[in-house]
C-alpha cells in the first residue's frame, strides 16, 4: 500500500486535487502495480516552506511510503513521473519539488495487521 503526503506552499482547488489523486493513482499503479484504490493521498496546502532562504516561490514537498519493497523497485521512475504531475498540474517548477521516500516493513488498517519480515 502506498502512501502519499504532498506539502505546497499554496492552495489548490478541487478540481487540480482530483485530478492530482488521479494521476498518482495511475502512477502508483504503473510503478508499484498497486491500483489507485490502495493509495492513501494526503494533500497539506499553505505551509510556510522556503527554499534557497526564500518562501515566494511554488514548492512542492512530498513524502511517499510503500509497503513492502526494500529494493525500491519503481522509486526512480514514479520520482520522474510525479515531478511531472505536479509540474503540470500546479505549475511547480521541477527544482522545487522535493520527494522523500521511505519503506514501511509493517502497517496496521482496519484491526488488521501487515508485516513483511
Amino acid at each position: 500500500m502506498p502512501f502519499f503526503k504532498a506539502k505546497i506552499n499554496f492552495s489548490i482547488d478541487d478540481e487540480q486535487e482530483k485530478i492530482l489523486k488521479t494521476e498518482l493513482g495511475k502512477a502508483v499503479c504503473v510503478n508499484f502495480g498497486y491500483s489507485e484504490e490502495y493509495l492513501l493521498a494526503i494533500f497539506e496546502e499553505n505551509q510556510k516552506i522556503y527554499i534557497r532562504g526564500e518562501k515566494t516561490e511554488k514548492i512542492a514537498y512530498i513524502e511517499v511510503e510503500v509497503f513492502g519493497n526494500k529494493n525500491h523497485a519503481g522509486y526512480k521512475n514514479f520520482s520522474h513521473d510525479v515531478t511531472i504531475i505536479f509540474s503540470e498540474i500546479l505549475k511547480i517548477p521541477p527544482q522545487n519539488i522535493y520527494i522523500k521516500f521511505e519503506d514501511i516493513v509493517a502497517f496496521g488498517v482496519a484491526g488488521n495487521y501487515f508485516d513483511k519480515v
